[in-house]
C-alpha cells in the first residue's frame, strides 16, 4: 500500500470512524440478507397467487373477499406495446391511417442523452480533468435539459467469498 493509502486507512480505522465503518458494513449485509428473504417470499406469494388462488377466484366468479382483515381481490393490469420486430415507423403509419394520431408522440431520448454526456465526462476524466455532467452540456441545451449527479456510498463483496466482517474479531461473527 502507498503511504497515502495507509494514512487513509489509519484515519478510517480510528474511533468513531471504525464504528461507522462497522455499522455501514453490518447494515449493508443485513439489508442484502433481508432483500434476499423478501425476494424469496415474493416468489412464494406469486406462486400461490398465480397458480392456485387466481384460478379459484376466476372459476367461481369471485372479484374480492375479506379474509383475516385483508381484502384479497383481482387486479386487472393491461398494457399495449409494438410487436417485437415491427418498425416504429410502421406503427406510427398504422395509427395515423386509423385516425389515432393522438397516440403518436415525438419526444427527446433523455436516456440516450445521459449516456452520451456521461461518455463525455468519462473522456474528460481519462484526460485527467474532473468535470460534472452539467459542464459538458452545450449552452443552448442548458435551459431545456437539467442534468444531475448523485453520489452514494456503496459496498460490494466478492462473489462466493466468505469474507469476515469488519468487526468479526470483536464478536466472533464470520
Amino acid at each position: 500500500m502507498a503511504n497515502q493509502d495507509l494514512k487513509v486507512m489509519e484515519t478510517l480505522l480510528k474511533r468513531p470512524n471504525k464504528k461507522l465503518l462497522n455499522d455501514f458494513v453490518r447494515l449493508t449485509k443485513k439489508i442484502r440478507k433481508l432483500e434476499s428473504e423478501l425476494k424469496q417470499e415474493k416468489n412464494k406469494l406469486k406462486e400461490i397467487s398465480a397458480d392456485k388462488l387466481l384460478s379459484v377466484f376466476t372459476k367461481n366468479g369471485i372479484q374480492n373477499i375479506v379474509y383475516d382483515g385483508v381484502t384479497i381481490y383481482i387486479k386487472r393490469d393491461t398494457g399495449i406495446s409494438v410487436v417485437r420486430g415491427v418498425p416504429k415507423e410502421k406503427a406510427v403509419e398504422v395509427l395515423k391511417a386509423n385516425n389515432l394520431e393522438d397516440f403518436v408522440e415525438i419526444k427527446p431520448d433523455t436516456s440516450g442523452l445521459k449516456k452520451y454526456f456521461t461518455e463525455l465526462v468519462e473522456q474528460e476524466a481519462a484526460e485527467g480533468k474532473v468535470v460534472s455532467i452539467e459542464e459538458v452540456i452545450p449552452e443552448p441545451l442548458q435551459p431545456i435539459f437539467k442534468a444531475f449527479e448523485d453520489f452514494k456510498l456503496q459496498a460490494r463483496t466478492p462473489r462466493g467469498s466468505a469474507a469476515k466482517s469488519a468487526d468479526s474479531e470483536d464478536n466472533g461473527e464470520v
